[in-house]
């Protein structure tokens, strides 16, 4: 991650208007339900952003042996014993969370967790995978053994190129429709971190919250070989200070550009020296209900599921995380400015 403070992109004629931000068709949520039903508390977020996203819920469960690969071994009669218990533990899980407003499908698959639900995902462009945290909450009432191997499917299911994924820590399950009053989106100046404004906004409006967007800035690398030396704590500190200019007028024009979206806007630069915990620590600071972040940032290296900042924030954050993928890749233009990346950095630190 580089600390370079040199002037972002920018554009005189931000768009005036959201229309243009996110006319994709409905997006479903499909809810990845293991057999303990341990994930049961991510179905109230997936129905909150199923309402957002005008699609529908769909619970997802993968019948499968304790050999996934050897599946074709098992008795058809087990199979379908089985199946009919996942139907049937499905079923009530769709009646107990249903709601006047929501439509709750449920789909039973057959095979290896992770291939088929890799499968499921990829047969619309835009449908959101939502799956439980990676991390423990505390509890030791649960099966070790089956929260181990939910988690294996997790991890496996996010390192997997199939679009967006609402990750959902245990801290954060809930009994009812969930309601976001502050939304974080954090940005770094490049055209793939503003890939995650248009569900951010979308997300915004329907639940009338706040839209904060962040930028952060850490402290410039700098040579540490010999002595003290007060020239380079003066360089230090005019590359911080130059670095915060560039992240707020970069905010401020984003900010400018999301004014018609019917949403209020807030900004905010964050400093410190660890990108990633800086935003773990804004997020508790300004009490966020929902982050929502691009799986990518500035580096947009796509050899690699999500970029190093993204994974951190999805193994730590004790809220929801949207992480949106690029179904297509970035030629630079940026979703909020006419501006194009050609030989110009823009602000560094937030999103890898």
């Amino acid at each position: 991650m580089s600390s370079a403070t040199a002037s972002a992109p920018m554009s005189t004629t931000p768009e005036p208007s959201c229309t243009n931000h996110d006319n994709r068709p409905p997006a479903d949520l499909l809810v990845c339900i293991d057999e303990n039903q341990l994930c049961a508390g991510v179905i109230p977020h997936a129905l909150t952003m199923a309402t957002a996203f005008g699609g529908k819920v769909v619970l997802l469960h993968v019948v499968e042996s304790a050999k996934p690969r050897a599946a074709n071994h098992l008795d058809p009669v087990d199979w379908e014993i089985r199946r009919r218990e996942a139907r049937a533990r499905l079923s009530d899980l769709a009646q107990h969370y249903q709601t006047s407003d929501s439509e709750i499908e449920i789909c039973i698959l057959e095979g290896h967790a992770t291939d088929q639900i890799c499968a499921r995902a990829s047969e619309k462009a835009g449908d959101i995978t939502v799956i439980s945290g990676q991390h423990d909450d505390g509890r030791h009432d649960t099966d070790t053994a089956q929260h181990i191997y939910a988690s294996n499917v997790a991890r496996r299911v996010i390192e997997a190129d199939i679009g967006s994924v609402l990750m959902v820590p245990r801290s954060a399950f809930a009994q009812t429709p969930q309601t976001y009053s502050q939304i974080l989106v954090p940005l770094d100046g490049s055209s793939i971190a503003e890939s995650a404004l248009p569900k951010a906004v979308r997300l915004a409006k329907a639940q009338k919250a706040t839209l904060t967007i962040c930028h952060v800035t850490a402290q410039p690398d700098m040579p540490q070989i010999g002595p003290p030396d007060d020239e380079v704590d003066r360089l230090q500190g005019r590359l911080m200070q130059r670095a915060r200019q560039v992240g707020r007028h970069y905010l401020n024009t984003v900010k400018d550009a999301l004014h018609d979206c019917g949403i209020s806007v807030k900004t905010a630069i964050v400093e410190g020296d660890d990108v990633r915990r800086a935003l773990i620590e804004t997020v508790n600071r300004r009490n966020v209900d929902l982050l929502v972040m691009a799986s990518h940032g500035q580096s947009g290296y796509t050899d690699v599921p999500s970029g190093h900042v993204t994974s951190y924030v999805l193994d730590h954050a004790q809220v929801p995380v949207l992480m949106v993928r690029q179904q297509h890749r970035t030629n630079g233009s940026h979703i909020v400015t006419d501006a194009k990346s050609k030989g110009v950095r823009p602000p560094s630190n937030a999103i890898q």
